[in-house]
């Protein structure tokens, strides 16, 4: 396993320099820090070796002025670009949360409320319990399959709950030809 450390960190290395999704391009702006840093350090030697007031003393503070606004603006825009991609991968995620919660309301509804119209529209003792006895083993499949990364107590748990409500239903005259 320790063989393939520097192979991954190579790749994460390649990965890192190139320009992805949300991921700036290290070696454009990597080159502009440096030469306005070099710019900026250079500006402030000449500086201090100039006549106070003197109008050199006047061009080499703008200029000091103009580089540290320029890698100000650098360093904003690398954490702008870093953050933007972070704020997007975020959004996508949430997004697909919705969706999921979305999917699992209306399906666990329709869960319920199609068997229990099948037994109010044909209210035989038997349409009852071959109407829920095929929901509860659709659903066991269905919470088998989406439930990749539950426990199998889970999923026999939720079938089991599932199943409490419709032979409830049935109790309660819902499957009955005299009742409800």
């Amino acid at each position: 396993m320790r063989s393939r450390e520097p192979a991954n960190a190579l790749r994460d290395y390649r990965f890192f320099r190139t320009e992805g999704d949300f991921l700036f391009s290290t070696d454009n702006v990597m080159n502009g820090l440096a030469k306005e840093i070099v710019s900026l350090e250079s500006a402030k030697t000449k500086l201090k070796s100039s006549q106070k007031g003197s109008q050199e003393a006047r061009d080499l503070a703008e200029q000091i002025d103009g580089a540290t606004k320029s890698i100000g603006q650098v360093l904003l825009k690398v954490m702008n670009e870093t953050t933007s991609g972070i704020t997007k991968d975020k959004e996508a995620k949430e997004r697909q949360a919705l969706w999921a919660r979305l999917l699992i309301a209306l399906g666990g509804g329709l869960a319920l409320i199609g068997p229990m119209l099948i037994m109010v529209l044909h209210p035989e003792k038997l349409t009852a319990l071959i109407t829920t006895s095929c929901s509860v083993v659709g659903v066991a499949v269905v919470l088998a399959v989406v439930m990749r990364d539950s426990q199998p107590k889970d999923i026999v748990a939720f079938t089991a709950a599932y199943t409490a409500v419709l032979v409830v239903f049935i109790g309660s005259g819902g499957g009955n030809s005299g009742g409800a």
